[in-house]
C-alpha cells in the first residue's frame, strides 16, 4: 500500500509505502529498504516531506525521521 508521494526538484518520484521506500525515475523504481540499505532501522515507511531545499525527509511508522541526501539516509531524531 502506498503511504504517500512526492516529486523531488531533480524530477524524481518517491513513494513510501510498509515495505520500502521506493523512486521513479520514468522507467524504472529503484527500492530502498533494509535488504538494499542495511542503516535503515526498518522497512515501515509513514509520511514523506520535501523542503525548501529539495531535500527528501521521510517518517518510519516508529516516528523516526530521516533524511536522503546524496544517496545515504542519515537519522535525525523522532518526529
Amino acid at each position: 500500500s502506498v503511504v504517500a508521494v512526492r516529486q523531488t526538484p531533480d524530477g524524481f518520484l518517491w513513494v513510501t509505502t510498509l515495505g520500502g521506500l521506493a523512486r521513479f525515475d520514468g522507467r524504472s523504481f529503484r527500492t530502498f529498504d533494509t535488504t538494499t540499505n542495511p542503516e535503515l532501522p526498518h522497512s515501515r515507511f509513514g509520511g514523506l516531506v520535501v523542503d525548501e531545499g529539495g531535500q527528501l525527509w521521510a517518517t518510519l511508522q516508529t516516528g523516526q525521521l530521516l533524511r536522503f541526501v546524496d544517496g545515504v539516509f542519515t537519522l535525525m531524531g523522532t518526529a
